[in-house]
């Protein structure tokens, strides 16, 4: 169990994390900051803060290439990129910026180069952008896809294949006959597959990989998690 330093009101909420290492995470808030937090320090210590947006942080990424880079997407609809040496005096600069029309929710860079981005958002869209260039991101795909998921349920967060920079997995609030699926995209933005069956009746904002193995998690926001594999 590791406490931030500070009273209730400068700690904010935590929205998401991302982690460096065993030691090390970047902690995405709820009052529009990132703090890079060291479990071995004392909380009451100095804590690397930087201010990236005016409200809170939605997600926040690790480039897989240059650990001190990060993307982070925000309430504002805003992604940016960010370097976290450049924190200073509970400030951030961001290296360059994007946005969606409403508010982002997940933005992640690709896990073998870092050269893109995918975010999706509550204005409909899952996007992609090419970041090779920190500086000045290139829209690479603008997708059409429904992320209404209602006020009870989590928002859809795409996120990449792990060992692939041409997939990436979304839930979907598609449906057969009363089940729900999870579809996988080729970067072009065709379904490349549907995950599908039975059982799986209930709409799966959150997936994850294996990072080695071929198998898929969706869970559910009533605490279900459904175990899915690629048929024999």
């Amino acid at each position: 169990m590791y406490s931030l330093s500070g009273s209730k009101s400068q700690r904010s909420w935590t929205s998401f994390h991302a982690q460096k290492d065993e030691h090390i995470f970047y902690v995405g808030r709820g009052d529009g900051r990132v703090a890079v937090v060291d479990t071995r320090q004392n909380p009451d210590g100095n804590t690397v803060v930087g201010k990236c947006y005016d409200i809170s942080v939605k997600t926040v990424d690790i480039h897989p290439k240059m650990d001190h880079i990060i993307t982070t997407s925000s309430r504002t609809g805003v992604v940016g990129i960010f370097d976290i040496r450049k924190f200073s005096g509970n400030k951030a600069a961001s290296l360059s910026t994007f946005s969606h029309k409403k508010v982002c929710h997940s933005a992640f860079f690709s896990p073998l180069s870092g050269d893109y981005v995918l975010s999706s958002s509550a204005d409909d869209t899952i996007q992609i952008h090419d970041v090779s260039k920190l500086e000045k991101p290139a829209s690479v795909l603008s997708l059409k896809h429904n992320n209404f998921t209602g006020r009870w349920i989590t928002p859809f967060r795409p996120i990449w294949h792990p060992q692939r920079e041409d997939v990436f997995v979304s839930g979907s609030m598609r449906g057969f006959t009363g089940n729900r699926v999870i579809e996988a995209f080729s970067v072009d933005g065709s379904v490349l597959h549907t995950f599908q069956g039975d059982n799986l009746t209930t709409i799966l904002p959150v997936t994850a990989f294996h990072p080695t193995l071929e198998f898929l998690v969706g869970g559910s926001s009533s605490g279900k998690a459904y175990l899915l594999e690629e048929p024999k």
